[in-house]
């Protein structure tokens, strides 16, 4: 009886993990079977849906449309959801979207492989046109300028990429979403329009307001360079690094960690006014070496590997090795301050000790009791 189970148990294991198929041609033909049973039952929603995990592999288009071709009713309910799929678009990620088909992409796809009629796909396009720009100007489908519009070439004229600009702008000065891709698509459109034209001293007026950040100040200066000059005053620190009464390769290594660890820090070879100065004084550095220390180890014969000892050991030897100990200790204590304009802002002791030991084996030997 156990062993009955055991079978059925594992055929229910083994036919639950074989039901999706591995190569993506099997899985087109999989998601295909599955949107005729949806139609059959009356379930458009499944049926579309399938029908776009098929459409997106290799050979998923032309699997599709040998099917559309053999049953017109099926082409009309894919049409018929596309249709829908545009009058209920509320986001740009209903519209194209890499992580799922957008219907703009179904669209596309169904348009170049002849999925619907190409009269058709060229009326639905316009209607999805008519949508996105429609949305973008009254802002039920905001659009920003980090989108891709170039299936879209109504969305390139004024109006529309100043409302794109506008929406770039909000998300720079609220701290929303990646600013990397909004800070560079923002230079871009500029670029774009011409430097000293109308719409960049617009802007130029608002960059105060977006809290351009250091790593974006390079990016910002190759439209307002005398901005981003200005910017990189206010947001990098100048620090001048002076090390008293340690050597120079010990005052490199620190210099090197503060530059690795600190980020938006310009460290000047030079003090002035507008300079922090770091100042580390090396007050005590006491190297001490540990005396070594040899402790010898026994082993009787009987202690040591059963194998081993009686075929190499003699009766009533030992065997024997050296231990030795060793190492060092530093005794440190550092004065760190730091000033500006001749006023102490910062004053502090760091001390401590630091060491290490080794342990090295030596000397095996076997010694003979007699």
């Amino acid at each position: 009886m156990k062993i009955i189970i055991l079978l059925i148990f594992c055929s229910i294991v083994t036919n639950g993990c074989s039901s999706f198929p591995k190569t993506p041609d099997e899985q087109a033909k999989f998601y295909l079977d599955n949107a005729i049973i949806s139609a059959e039952n009356g379930n458009a929603k499944d049926f579309c849906e399938k029908i776009d995990n098929a459409i997106i592999l290799p050979t998923g288009p032309i699997k599709t449309s040998a099917i559309f071709s053999s049953n017109r009713h099926l082409k009309e309910n894919y049409t018929e959801c596309l249709r829908e799929r545009i009058n209920k678009i509320t986001n740009v990620y209903q519209v194209t979207n890499s992580n799922k088909i957008g219907v703009l992409d179904a669209l596309l796809i169904a348009r170049s492989n002849n999925l619907i009629e190409i009269n058709v796909a060229d009326e639905l396009y316009k209607d999805l046109a008519n949508a996105v720009y429609n949305g973008n100007i009254n802002g039920t489908l905001p659009l920003h300028l980090t989108e891709n519009i170039s299936e879209f070439p109504e969305l390139n004229s004024g109006v529309h990429q100043r409302l794109m600009a506008d929406r770039s702008i909000k998300k720079l000065q609220s701290g929303q979403g990646v600013r990397s891709t909004q800070i560079n698509a923002l230079v871009n459109y500029i670029k774009k329009l011409g430097i000293e034209s109308e719409e960049w001293r617009r802007i130029q007026s608002l960059l105060p307001t977006m809290n351009i950040r250091s790593d974006e100040i390079n990016i910002i200066s190759t439209v307002y360079p005398d901005f981003a000059l200005a910017r990189k005053e206010q947001v990098s620190l100048q620090i001048y690094f002076d090390f008293k009464n340690g050597n120079r390769l010990l005052r490199d290594d620190i210099l090197k960690i503060l530059k690795t660890k600190i980020r938006g820090i310009e460290w000047v070879s030079t003090a002035s006014d507008k300079t922090i100065n770091l100042t580390i004084d090396q007050v005590r550095n006491d190297e001490k070496t540990l005396p070594e220390k040899t402790e010898s180890i026994i082993y009787q014969r009987h202690e040591v590997d059963l194998a081993h000892g009686l075929l190499s050991m003699p009766d009533h030897s030992s065997f024997i090795y050296d231990i030795l100990t060793g190492g060092s200790e530093i005794d440190y204590g550092y004065v760190i301050t730091a000033s500006q304009n001749g006023n102490i802002i910062y004053d502090d002791v760091v001390r401590g000790k630091q060491g290490g030991e080794y342990r090295k084996c030596k000397n095996f030997r076997i010694q003979n009791a007699f």
